[in-house]
């Protein structure tokens, strides 16, 4: 009787078991290459959206690790993906603190975990990013992990193009959704050698996913991706816009524990943006051991949220593209900014492609120039204006304002002081009459 009992408790366990980790699914490999990207599709009936809050990451079964992840509803199903480290070792994902239905119908938050191994050897290229929600042409960055060139085929919408991209580059495709002409889900492939991804693409043409009127946070572009040579500091400066026509409230901004130690930026709080305006965002950049750095800058606030993917690479040496200036290349590619009109550049300006006065020092604001200078007419800072090339008109006028004071002066104290002279007929006058 005693071991019926204990039969019967094991098998209703296992049957509870069962259906808690039946009600959700989870489609991932069991093992993936060092730099991979990670797509990972989640299936289940979640009793609230499912957000990156609610992944975690471990290494050793319990020693929680930051990794970047994203992740989407499309067509009912979440998609997450994140770039892996390059550490070879045994890692946990965790889904935790969600409340999802059971097979049985019952509610849970138990946590739900995935084990699989990162291995030897680098996946071929790096994409992100691992899904797409868009109603517009979108980009997708392409970064080739191999000691050598590689050729990465992308097909997507029965159309197909090969990219070739060498040691170390990282190269933004811009994929068309022109001849897409209602709303689906179609896949985009990515392969090269021995590393292949099937990324999800849900795309909405004839619906707008910025509403008028509303308030929206947007980078003044895709990426940030810059190498700088160690030991040298690098001040790259870009715009986060509020595109929308409402106010944005209590915007903070984050980014991978690891860039604390080479990235400086600020501000790190805004307590608002106005409809249609932007706010400088400032890197500053420095370190002293070469090091590739990936990962998300985050901007969330009360209502809305961006990114924007930064790969900084530290190097012993730049490359020549980057020792030379390439007027091909946007400003932030170039390490500059673009001033505002009421600002002056403190270093060499160049002229790019498209029109761009691209600032390769520091904007600074009209009263703003370094110490032991002054701001001078033709708007640059100098340690003496006299030497401006200009007609010096302020200085002519200066003078004969100075020469103006002086001749009042001397006309005041001269007749102040001065005698009157008594009318000349009138003394001899009297001369007369006394004899």
């Amino acid at each position: 009787m005693k071991k019926e009992k204990i039969f019967f408790v094991v098998i209703v366990s296992l049957i509870f078991f069962v259906s808690v980790v039946s009600a959700v699914e989870i489609s991932m490999k069991s093992s993936y290459k060092q730099s991979e990207t990670m797509i990972v599709k989640i299936n289940g009936n979640f009793v609230s959206s499912l957000t990156k809050n609610n992944i975690f990451f471990y290494r050793n079964n319990n020693v929680a690790i930051p990794i970047d992840k994203e992740i989407t509803n499309i067509d009912g199903d979440y998609y997450m993906y994140a770039v892996l480290p390059s550490d070879v070792r045994d890692y946990v994902l965790s889904i935790e603190k969600a409340e999802y239905l059971t097979s049985s119908g019952q509610s849970s938050n138990e946590k739900i975990t995935r084990n699989f191994t990162v291995g030897n050897g680098s996946a071929d290229f790096t994409i992100n990013p691992g899904f797409m929600v868009t109603s517009k042409d979108f980009d997708i960055r392409l970064k080739n992990n191999l000691e050598s060139s590689i050729n990465i085929n992308l097909g997507f919408n029965g159309n197909s193009q090969s990219y070739s991209l060498k040691i170390g580059e990282t190269k933004t495709v811009t994929i068309s959704i022109a001849n897409i002409n209602e709303a689906k889900t179609i896949m985009l492939t990515a392969s090269s050698g021995g590393t292949s991804y099937s990324i999800p693409v849900q795309v909405s043409p004839n619906t707008t996913i910025i509403s008028a009127g509303k308030s929206v946070l947007k980078f003044s572009q895709s990426d940030l991706e810059k190498e700088i040579k160690v030991n040298q500091t690098q001040r790259i400066i870009i715009y986060l816009n509020n595109i929308g026509e409402e106010n944005i409230t209590n915007i903070r901004l984050s980014f991978p524990r690891d860039f604390e130690e080479i990235m400086n930026v600020t501000p790190k709080y805004i307590k608002e943006m106005v409809g249609n305006s932007q706010e400088r965002i400032t890197f500053n950049f420095f370190s002293n051991k070469t090091k590739n750095y990936d990962g998300y800058l985050n901007v969330t606030s009360d209502d809305e949220n961006t990114s924007l993917l930064m790969n900084i690479r530290f190097v012993s040496e730049l490359t020549a593209i980057e020792n030379g200036t390439d007027t091909s290349k946007n400003c932030y590619e170039l390490g500059g900014t673009t001033c505002y009109s009421s600002e002056t550049c403190d270093g060499e300006r160049k002229i790019l492609d498209d029109g761009t006065a691209c600032c390769l020092g520091n904007c600074k604001s009209a009263s703003e120039c370094p110490l032991g200078q002054t701001k001078c007419s033709d708007g640059t800072c100098k340690a003496d204006c006299g030497t401006s090339s200009g007609f010096p008109w302020k200085t002519i006028i200066g003078w004969i304002l100075v020469i103006g004071v002086i001749g009042f002066l001397a006309w005041f104290f001269y007749f102040k002081n001065r005698k009157p002279k008594v009318n000349a007929l009138k003394e001899e006058v009297r001369k007369i009459e006394k004899k």
